[in-house]
């Protein structure tokens, strides 16, 4: 007795028994063509038909109508389904009923005949045989026609291609010139005080932690030659309120008032390593100040500290109580590397900057004629001073010292800083770049139906015209290969194939 199960359902019992008819082969059709007058044809291809299984039963005990009743929804499916004989219950094929069915009866015993057609022809293995591990892996298959394997690759790192390979050719997905990484620079700014109020910036002190490139006055050893970091500073002045003044007004022997020295407040500013690249050497620093030379002295100095000591710093005074007179100063460490007299008519508004770029150190003072933003500027009278020493890029910077100066008793000039920045430049850091694969990613092929998942998701993540052939397998062992990106961790593979009989 065979018993018979379809879509699920289990078909027959000891009162209907059923009889498959499956032949050895579906029906061949052979395509033969004449040629001009010769006798005979010439072969040009054969091909399987769909395969029809022919079930004859015998049923007993139960009527026609009844018989009918209980046959119908058990047997009709809108797409071929699952067919399973008990007699080889390690094949089924994947069927759908055809034709009418017929049932003739002989007092209590009736007979009859199923016709299922199959469209691939093929019977398949119930329990598939799954090789797993990573590539490349060997495929056994026991099966006697070609068939289509699934094939699951699981991602162990990022990746942005997948391809596999069978001797027969392989199909791609992705794209094999993707990349994981890419180097990249920016900026950083890491100082960036305004005046408005007193800053909170790292490291900030007043009349602490400064350094200065001319500690005594003329360069003479003595208390009496000594400049003196005093006083304080006033935020929110200037004409529009965003700017840090003094009024030099520390009268003590110690403030300098009353001896012929300079003296005023100073601020201390840190500056912090770029976090992406602690090497990084190249900056920009900017100070943006007024200098109103006139009837009257005064001396601002803008310093970049090197543990402890000045490593870069420009100067602007007026060392003349007599008429409008304007110095630049450009310092290297405690040296002046140039002196620079300014025009009368340079203006008062200006930016001094520091750049380096590797062993180049750019000086530079310009006139602001017209803010246009906040980082950008219209410039007027503007003065350069390049510096190039093998070795400066290796000077650390970690500090900022400003300082403002009056000279004795002497009124000072209009002196005041709207604001103070410095900027990591080139900072290299390794930008991530997205991939069309995460680590833990499913992607399963299914090349019979010409289609891929990505965790369960149908994606059109392939090529059009990929060679899917080439992923069906026809020998008793077949190599497979996996390629992911070259910089991508080898994927998990699974693949596992329902052998094809015919």
């Amino acid at each position: 007795m065979t018993i018979m199960y379809f879509n699920g359902n289990q078909i027959g019992d000891r009162f209907l028994q059923f009889n498959p008819k499956r032949g050895a082969l579906p029906e061949v059709e052979n395509t033969v063509v004449t040629v001009g007058r010769s006798n005979g044809g010439r072969f040009q291809y054969g091909r399987f038909k769909p395969r029809v299984i022919t079930v004859d039963y015998d049923v007993s005990t139960i009527s026609q109508r009844e018989f009918e009743k209980r046959m119908a929804p058990l047997l009709y499916t809108s797409e071929p389904a699952k067919l399973v004989f008990s007699d080889a219950p390690n094949e089924y094929w994947m069927a759908k009923v055809d034709g009418s069915i017929s049932l003739e009866r002989a007092y209590y015993l009736g007979s009859g005949t199923i016709n299922f057609i199959v469209p691939d022809g093929l019977a398949h293995a119930t329990t598939p045989t799954v090789v797993s591990g990573l590539s490349p892996l060997k495929l056994p298959n026991v099966g006697t026609a070609p068939a289509w394997p699934i094939y699951k690759v699981t991602m162990k790192s990022e990746n942005g291609y997948v391809q596999i390979g069978t001797p027969q050719g392989y199909v791609e997905f992705g794209d094999p010139e993707q990349v994981d990484k890419t180097e990249q620079s920016k900026a950083s700014k890491v100082v960036n005080i305004d005046y408005r109020s007193e800053p909170t910036a790292d490291g900030y002190a007043m009349n602490a932690n400064c350094v200065t490139v001319y500690p005594q006055r003329l360069f003479k050893d003595g208390d009496e030659y000594t400049n003196h970091m005093v006083g304080t500073l006033q935020y929110g002045e200037g004409p529009t309120k965003e700017a840090a003044t003094s009024a030099f007004d520390d009268g003590t022997p110690a403030g300098g008032m009353d001896v012929s020295n300079w003296h005023g407040p100073a601020v201390h500013f840190d500056v912090p390593e770029p976090t992406e690249d602690p090497d990084s050497t190249d900056f920009s620093y900017k100070a943006r100040a007024e200098f109103q030379a006139g009837d009257g002295m005064g001396r601002e100095e803008f310093t970049l500290e090197s543990g402890g000591l000045p490593a870069f710093s420009i100067v602007i005074r007026d060392s003349s109580n007599y008429g409008k007179t304007k110095i630049i100063e450009c310092w290297q460490g405690t040296t002046i590397i140039d002196t620079h007299t300014l025009s009368a008519k340079s203006g008062a508004f200006f930016e001094a900057s520091i750049t380096r770029q590797g062993d180049s150190v750019l000086y530079k003072f310009a006139q602001i004629t017209k803010l246009t933003s906040d980082t950008s500027y219209k410039a007027g009278y503007t003065y350069n001073h390049p510096l190039n020493v093998d070795g400066l890029a290796d000077v650390p910077i970690d500090g900022i010292t400003q300082w403002m100066m009056a000279y004795g008793e002497i009124m000072p000039v209009d002196m005041y800083w709207t604001d103070t920045k410095f900027t990591w430049t080139n900072i290299e850091y390794t930008q991530n770049e997205p991939n069309f694969f995460n680590e833990g990613d499913e992607f399963v092929v299914d090349p019979a139906h010409r289609k891929a998942y990505l965790n369960g998701v149908e994606s059109e993540l392939y090529t059009v015209g990929n060679n899917w052939d080439a992923l069906k397998v026809y020998d008793p062992y077949t190599p497979i290969a996996v390629i992911p990106s070259s910089w991508a961790e080898p994927p998990e593979v699974e693949v596992t194939l329902e052998e094809a009989y015919y």
